[in-house]
């Protein structure tokens, strides 16, 4: 009797850990990309900084709202989206591309403004394609939206360059413990973009482990614990 309550006791401690261990599991939480527009020169900065965004407001640019989500440190799938500005024509430059990032300092003047936040390098669900556009005059243009796009090239004169990533269209999150701490490599055009992401796989669940664990003692548990009732009605 005693040694059925002490599996019984194990058992329940494991099931209460177990739960425990998931709810106290933190989330990373996308944050909004803000989209501010200087009227005077045509120009647009993303910035996921409310207090920036806020202050160029005070100083006469136009909140344009938010462009879109995304991740403030880097998780699997994701990659850094740079962000460069050019002091003497006002234009800032994003990309994920380091090649790019460091060309745009080395050879054209930018300056090093670091990390905007995360994008997906490919499509990824929840996800819209963020366009690059240019324009000799206003410098560059982000968008997801088609027909903001299509405003751009048809009224102001831009040209697309392509998509600079994939960004959330709305706030989603991701388990912590897909966190990880420094930015991944630089995208290598001629690998595999379907190839899944070695950092997803290596590192056990703990969390499901030690649940599933409880799950099957608990099993075992009604088991025994139907066996016994039975056992004292025969």
């Amino acid at each position: 009797m005693k040694t059925l309550s002490s599996i019984v006791g194990v058992i329940l401690f494991l099931s209460i850990l177990s739960a425990r261990v998931a709810r106290a599991q933190d989330q990373v939480i996308t944050v909004p990309l803000y989209r501010v527009y200087n009227r005077t020169g045509g120009w647009h900065l993303y910035t996921t900084r409310e207090d920036e965004s806020g202050r160029l407001v005070s100083q006469g640019w136009e909140s344009e709202g938010i462009a879109g989500w995304v991740f403030p440190q880097s998780i699997p799938q994701t990659t850094p989206l740079y962000r460069r500005y050019h002091q003497k024509d006002g234009d800032h430059l994003y990309t994920i591309s380091k090649d790019e990032a460091d060309r745009a300092i080395y050879e054209y003047g930018y300056v090093d403004e670091g990390i905007a936040g995360y994008v997906a390098a490919e499509e990824l669900k929840g996800t819209q394609p963020f366009r690059r556009f240019n324009n000799p005059k206003f410098g560059h243009l982000y968008t997801t939206d088609v027909n903001d796009a299509a405003r751009a090239v048809q009224q102001a004169g831009y040209v697309e360059e392509g998509i600079v990533g994939y960004i959330w269209t709305a706030s989603t999150s991701l388990p912590v413990r897909e966190a990880i701490s420094t930015p991944p490599p630089k995208p290598d055009p001629k690998s595999d973009p379907k190839s899944p992401d070695p950092k997803s796989t290596d590192s056990p669940n703990w969390t499901v482990i030690i649940g599933s664990i409880a799950t099957l003692l608990t099993a075992i548990a009604g088991v025994i614990t139907a066996v016994k009732w039975w056992g004292s009605k025969t």
